[in-house]
C-alpha cells in the first residue's frame, strides 16, 4: 500500500512532460473524472493503492483541482465517498 510519504516523494520525482509525478498523477484523476464515462471507477481503483491518510489528501486535492477547472455540477461528496 502506497503511503503520504510517497505521495511527497512524486512532487520531486521528474515525468515528462510534466513537471513531476505529482503533477502527472492528479491530472490524470482529472482526466478520468473530467472525461470518461467510468471516471469515479478509475479513480476509486486508484485510491484503493494508498493508505488512508494518503487518500484524504489526495481526495481534497482533486477536489480542488476540479472545483478550479470550472465544472458547474460537480459535487465533491462523490470524490469523498471514493475514500470510505
Amino acid at each position: 500500500m502506497k503511503t503520504l510519504k510517497e505521495l511527497e516523494t512524486m512532487k520531486s520525482t521528474s515525468c515528462v512532460p510534466f513537471d513531476n509525478q505529482y503533477k502527472e498523477f492528479f491530472l490524470c484523476l482529472e482526466d478520468y473524472y473530467i472525461s470518461k464515462s467510468n471516471g469515479l471507477e478509475r479513480i476509486k481503483s486508484e485510491l484503493n493503492e494508498w493508505d488512508d491518510e494518503a487518500k484524504k489528501i489526495i481526495a481534497h486535492n482533486l477536489i480542488e483541482i476540479i472545483l478550479s477547472s470550472g465544472i458547474y455540477d460537480f459535487d465533491p461528496k462523490e470524490i469523498i465517498e471514493l475514500t470510505i
